[in-house]
């Protein structure tokens, strides 16, 4: 098992044993004999090894030592310059003293707003309930974060809070240190350029958009997408149709011009540790496997091998080869086979891996239709994906496990679909 296995089954454990945790409190003897007679011998192997990990942060060899560490204030600072030292060692941070303390801080930062990313997923009455407190958004030591989880004077829910924070500042650096290694950031920077200089058409400015309006009509059972059309002038909306604006690039296939909408992007630090939770850290290198993305909507299925060729084609002019792999397409053709938790099996789309240049790009494709339907359909739309995902992936209880915030995380999942679904559909009323 993995560091980042390692660390997420430990929150499992959190969770499991909830408030009353024997795994890191410091417990009369005959409390802890209790809970190691019921552990299983994983449970035993993990919460030994990461108690170690805890201790080892605060240069200490038994957790009745940490009340004189938290109370000892010439301890207490050797024990924070030690914790940035040592968080820097393993995750093999670089540089003078105070660029690695302020590596950590920023990974602390990220490990915030993972959360906070969750977080959004939920309905807004959850909000007060499962967010971080205050008093822990400052915090970013990983010295600091481990006395709190193992300090019995604090609150429950604030020591989980922190040994949660602790954890996610890891995956944070983790994720971190392979996309520095992989070079992602400046690969990134080489596709964007490739697409701007050499697919897009230029002519009329470099980076020119022009806007259009999806006009839509959808099923009032399924809000399935019945009608798609591409207006350049929007009109004036009627009742049961969606308008959304689109601002279209375009390419040429001799003199003719193909327009459509294109959205890249690279997955931020957020979304990849969010990413190794759902996996449950078993492949951490796919949170950065799929990083590079883009998005395609052409008119039709036609512009869209149209486009696959254009892509090619350019790559070629640059003397380089294009690779397409991993290829699956449903527009039409039946069910899709999802490997995602969350996503729907009747989504309708291309989605492929194109590799060039030391680069591997996901690529989604649709037509006006199938985008409409991945927007606004039940049971398809992102929106609903997202908030699947988090729950069905079990991310959402790693994170805001039952045991410490008495939230019932099914009746959440539903109330957040009802909310996702009521906004949607607001849009045609």
């Amino acid at each position: 098992m993995g560091q980042e296995a390692h660390s997420i089954y430990v929150l499992q454990l959190f969770g499991q044993t909830g408030p009353q945790s024997r795994i890191w409190t410091n417990r009369p003897f005959a409390e802890k004999r209790k809970w190691v007679e019921n552990a299983t011998a994983q449970e035993k192997i993990q919460s030994r090894a990461f108690n170690e990990h805890l201790m080892q942060l605060l240069s200490i060899s038994t957790l009745k030592d940490v009340p004189q560490v938290a109370n000892d204030p010439l301890r207490r600072t050797a024990m924070r310059d030690r914790g940035y030292e040592l968080m820097a060692g393993m995750l093999g941070v670089e540089g003078t003293d105070q660029e690695k303390v302020n590596t950590i801080n920023n990974y602390g930062r990220i490990a915030d707003r993972a959360v906070n990313r969750a977080l959004e997923v939920f309905p807004p009455r959850f909000h007060n309930t499962l967010g971080i407190t205050n008093a822990l958004t400052d915090i970013h030591n990983p010295s600091e974060l481990a006395l709190i989880g193992l300090h019995e004077r604090y609150d429950p829910a604030l020591r989980f809070e922190a040994a949660r924070k602790l954890v996610l500042l890891e995956l944070a650096g983790t994720v971190d240190q392979r996309e520095k290694a992989l070079g992602i950031e400046e690969k990134y920077k080489r596709f964007d350029e490739f697409l701007d200089t050499h697919v897009w058409d230029n002519k009329e400015g470099f980076a020119h958009r022009e806007r259009f309006y999806l006009v839509t009509t959808h099923d009032p059972d399924t809000f399935l997408t019945t009608s798609a059309e591409m207006m350049r002038e929007e009109p004036e909306a009627q009742t049961g149709q969606i308008i959304t604006p689109l601002d279209r690039r375009s390419f040429l296939v001799g003199k003719r011009k193909v327009y459509v909408f294109a959205d890249k992007r690279k997955k931020d630090s957020e979304t990849q540790v969010l990413k190794v939770i759902r996996k449950k850290g078993e492949n951490p290198e796919g949170a950065i496997d799929d990083q590079i993305g883009l998005i395609v909507v052409p008119d039709n299925v036609h512009n869209m091998d149209l486009f696959q060729k254009r892509i090619s084609q350019a790559a070629l002019d640059q003397g380089t080869y294009m690779k397409f792999e991993g290829s699956v397409d449903t527009i039409g053709a039946g069910n899709y086979a999802p490997i995602n938790q969350g996503s729907s099996q009747f989504l309708e789309m291309r989605k492929l891996f194109a590799k060039m240049a030391g680069m591997r790009i996901e690529i989604i494709l649709h037509t006006n239709r199938t985008y409409a339907d991945y927007l606004y359909a039940r049971g398809k739309s992102h929106r609903e994906y997202e908030i699947k995902r988090l729950f069905d992936s079990g991310c959402a209880e790693l994170l805001f496990p039952q045991s410490y915030y008495g939230i019932n995380l099914e009746a959440a999942k539903d109330q957040a679909i009802q909310r996702a679904r009521y906004e949607i559909e607001q849009a045609a009323a």
